[in-house]
């Protein structure tokens, strides 16, 4: 009986051992790809968390310079306020967007400390 047992125990380590082995062979010749798509992803939606909010900008600012030139023709309240919140909404996305451009140029210029930056995030958890 004990023989019979530990033959089946063997048996069991021997797959869990070829399990093993089995999945770190497909990571070792996946992971490059794997990381290559991450790098690239997220290249991709940093760039695009600093295009789009310049893009926001520039149209508030031409929405203050819109109201800007129309209060001084008309001297009217609406245009004043829009003027306004154009001005604030143009540096709102300014700010947005140099935020983001810090990621975006690391990810582009020096993509091994961005992965090692992070790496480390996703062990901190």
């Amino acid at each position: 009986m004990t023989q019979e047992l530990q033959l089946a125990l063997a048996e069991i380590i021997n797959t869990a051992l070829k399990a093993t082995e089995t999945a770190v062979n497909f990571l070792q010749a996946e992971l490059p790809d794997v990381v290559i798509q991450l790098l690239f992803f997220n290249t991709i939606w940093n760039w695009f968390w600093v295009i789009l909010p310049i893009v926001f900008a520039g149209l508030a600012m031409w929405a203050g310079f819109y109201g800007r030139k129309r209060y001084k023709a008309t001297r009217s309240e609406e245009h004043c306020i829009l003027a306004v919140f154009g001005f604030v909404f143009s540096g709102f996305f300014s700010v947005i967007a140099l935020l983001n451009l810090k990621a975006a140029l690391l990810i582009t210029l020096a993509p091994k400390i961005w992965l090692l930056e992070y790496a480390s995030k996703l062990l901190k958890g």
